[in-house]
């Protein structure tokens, strides 16, 4: 029988294998000193904030890079929406969920759909304390990739103004160091972040949908899962790419623009159940057909997306099949409320909703 003393011995070695990396550390220390959660505001050293901000990317980037763009989630695991720079929300979220303070010492996963920046306040700071969490835990953490990683979208001020991502980086920092800022993280952090992942091989998650399909072998989870899928810098759907990435765009505008059809008319639909988007030349949204296809075609039980803003945070749709979670209460002054999703170990699905203040 084992000792007591090599049952410490043993304990001792598992903590040892948990050592938090010193950036990271020093990240999550920061944001909770400088935030001030009564006020919703934050009181920034720049210098120290800055200098954080640069060494979270160096470090993030050699993570990424390490995984696939197709993540594999196991659970239990809770299931994040659209952020958009509300900080509180993901606060309140994340306190709630994380035992003292330490994701170590809790017993589960976090996803993250994506859409982190643009139209909230504080899009630079929950991009450093995701960042922070997912250096602390990589296992632990999964952050998707939303079509607001993306330099052509989050440097849009004509849309944002003083809400995106570029204009904050440069309201905080100042335009030089600012732009240094913005474009490290577009290129070190967003470029890298995958594109969808599955729960329990069960649950399909992506930002916006699934990938259009015209008929014949249904090859798209091997696209999805294929080492040679390029990591994008920009693969907006506005701009003009090289024909030999024109496939490997498509796709991952899909997974990242697309939406669920509210109204679902024969003359609008094509036979496999997809329709244009308003949203912009090239977007698609799918239809009841396109969902059961896909799902029958590659085992999985429900499609989890985020993308549009639902009056609780939540919206089942197509025969409630198609999960969409949305984590940003009081969205540009809309009065809604925000919402998560738990994947319990047994596969239940539990629904968590914070009202709008």
């Amino acid at each position: 029988s084992m000792t007591e003393h090599s049952m410490m011995a043993l304990r001792e070695e598992k903590m040892c294998t948990r050592v938090v990396p010193p950036t990271a550390s020093a990240a999550l220390e920061y944001m909770h000193k400088a935030y001030d959660k009564t006020k919703n505001v934050f009181n920034h050293n720049l210098h120290h904030f800055s200098a954080l901000v640069h060494d979270l990317c160096d470090e993030v980037k050699v993570v990424l890079l390490q995984e696939p763009l197709y993540a594999e989630v196991k659970s239990p695991c809770y299931v994040f929406g659209d952020i958009h720079g509300n900080y509180a929300d993901l606060a309140y979220f994340l306190d709630s969920i994380i035992c003292f303070k330490d994701l170590h010492y809790t017993a589960c996963n976090l996803l993250f759909l994506g859409d982190y920046v643009d139209r909230g306040h504080y899009g630079l700071e929950v991009v450093v304390l995701l960042m922070a969490l997912k250096l602390s835990c990589p296992d632990q953490v999964t952050l998707l990739r939303g079509n607001h990683e993306d330099p052509l979208v989050n440097a849009d001020i004509r849309h944002y103004g003083s809400t995106s991502f570029q204009v904050q980086c440069n309201t905080t920092f100042g335009y030089e160091r600012g732009m240094d800022i913005w474009e490290k993280v577009n290129e070190y952090v967003f470029r890298n972040l995958p594109l969808a992942a599955d729960i329990d091989s069960r649950i399909f998650c992506a930002h916006g949908g699934v990938p259009r399909y015209s008929g014949g072998a249904d090859d798209r989870m091997k696209i999805l899962r294929s080492p040679a899928f390029p990591r994008i810098t920009s693969f907006s759907v506005f701009e003009d790419c090289e024909p030999s990435e024109r496939e490997w765009i498509r796709v991952a505008c899909d997974l990242c623009w697309s939406d669920p059809k509210e109204r679902e008319f024969a003359h609008d639909m094509d036979e496999y159940g997809f329709a244009r988007n308003c949203r912009g030349e090239g977007t698609i949204c799918f239809g009841k057909k396109a969902v059961d296809t896909f799902l029958d075609h590659h085992g999985f039980e429900y499609i989890f997306r985020a993308h549009q803003e639902k009056s609780d945070g939540l919206r089942l749709s197509k025969s409630g099949r198609v999960i969409t979670i949305f984590s940003s209460s009081d969205y540009e002054g809309h009065r809604n409320g925000a919402g998560m999703l738990f994947v319990t170990r047994s596969g239940e699905l539990r629904l968590i909703i914070k009202k709008a203040a």
